[in-house]
């Protein structure tokens, strides 16, 4: 092939060179533009994967915490321990059952629980020791609307359980806090239980229902303590 024969070629062949060299940097520059994003998608997947076998993990938790309270609720069916007794006679049933009252909110204290409102009801009528043997026992009802996680609500409820009075949890509602799912919002109602003096046996219980103002309204970020 000769010189002239080259040349001619080299013509013809020069712009379909430089499209193939001018794509290989387009194809380059585009792929060095997609790394970044390529980087941040697979990122955000690691990210949400994580999210969801930590969103599984607290609902397997919270289930098994939901198993653990019903056991504990039906081992307690019976009263297999003392009745609170008061120090003093002659005190109405609200005095005394402020008494029991406070060891709980010291249970709760103690186990870093934030509690939003407590409602007391005093010797309801629904209650068997009411309808049975209103004379022998005070009976107060607490509602109660708390904050806690998972590990300190479950040591709050291993103390209720080794608590040294009888006492029922009648009532318990755990929902996840939307926004954190290791936040607990819950809700619960316990009955504590006097026994009453034989002076004290002669005077008519009173039938009542207080509020106490909530401590906390919003739920707080407990997974940083």
């Amino acid at each position: 092939m000769d010189k002239d024969t080259i040349i001619l070629y080299a013509k013809k062949l020069r712009l379909p060179i430089l499209v193939l060299i001018m794509g290989l940097i387009a194809c380059f520059m585009l792929i060095k533009m997609l790394i970044p994003t390529v980087k941040d998608f697979v990122e955000v997947n690691k990210n949400v994967s994580e999210k969801n076998k930590s969103i599984q993990e607290n609902q397997k938790k919270l289930e098994e915490l939901k198993t653990t309270m019903k056991q504990k609720m039906d081992k307690q069916a019976d009263p297999i321990k003392d009745f609170y007794k008061p120090i003093e006679s002659g005190l109405d049933t609200e005095a005394v059952m402020a008494e029991a009252f406070g060891d709980i909110l010291k249970v709760i204290r103690e186990n870093s629980i934030k509690t939003r409102a407590v409602k007391y009801d005093y010797n309801p009528s629904d209650d068997n020791f009411v309808k049975n043997a209103s004379s022998k026992y005070n009976v107060c009802t607490l509602s109660l609307e708390m904050i806690s996680d998972y590990k300190h609500f479950q040591a709050f409820l291993r103390d209720l359980y080794k608590h040294e009075h009888f006492l029922e949890i009648s009532n318990i509602e755990i929902v996840p806090y939307e926004k954190d799912k290791k936040i607990l919002l819950i809700k619960s109602q316990i009955k504590l239980y006097s026994q009453k003096s034989e002076a004290d046996a002669a005077t008519p219980a009173p039938e009542s229902t207080s509020t106490a103002p909530a401590e906390q309204t919003a739920p707080p970020d407990i997974s940083k303590k």
